[in-house]
């Protein structure tokens, strides 16, 4: 799991080491700048849910908390990324004492998400 900024490093190097390839004339540049997006289309896809869902097992809540605050794009995460984030936040919101937004709501998502799953399953066979 890379941060944002070794992402943003790996993106660039590869961008400019692409350009520097098209430009003597070899198309294998155009690969090495589409490994260049896998670390965008990653940080878009799945956030930095894996280190705040590592934190919480730990019981590193205030550590978990800047993870799930750092999340900017939650619409574009995937089901079970936005599961895991629900989860996340359900927990935060138990240790900060809010009711309404606990993890009973987060358990509905995860229901939700595997109903989801299983009908979309049962339209493939």
């Amino acid at each position: 799991m890379f941060t944002v900024s070794a992402r943003l490093i790996v993106v660039v190097a590869a961008f400019i080491y692409s350009g520097y390839l098209l430009n003597q004339g070899d198309e294998n540049g155009w690969v090495l700048a589409a490994a260049g997006c896998v670390p965008v289309v990653g940080y878009l896809r799945y956030g930095a849910i894996r280190p705040a869902w590592r934190a919480l097992m730990d019981g590193d809540l205030e550590r978990a908390r800047a993870f799930v605050g750092a999340i900017r794009f939650r619409t574009l995460l995937s089901a079970e990324t936005r599961v895991c984030l629900d989860w996340g936040e359900g927990c935060i919101a138990e240790d900060d004492g809010v009711v309404k937004r606990g993890l009973f709501q987060c358990s509905l998502n995860h229901v939700a998400l595997i109903v989801q799953s299983s009908v979309t399953v049962s339209k493939l066979f």
